[in-house]
């Protein structure tokens, strides 16, 4: 099986640590914009953020 679909399959069971306050945003949501950000050429967390 691909790692790929492993993935896309635990990836939503897994709990979210994050505090209940504020804006909520999927944790498979926010790995995809890191991912895409990575890929376009960013290299540290703050060119991440940009």
């Amino acid at each position: 099986m691909p790692d790929a679909i492993i993935f896309s399959i635990f990836l939503p069971r897994s709990p979210d640590p994050r505090a209940g306050r504020g804006r909520r945003h999927s944790l498979a949501g926010l790995l995809a914009v890191g991912v895409a950000a990575v890929i376009a050429g960013s290299r540290s967390f703050a060119a991440i953020g940009q």
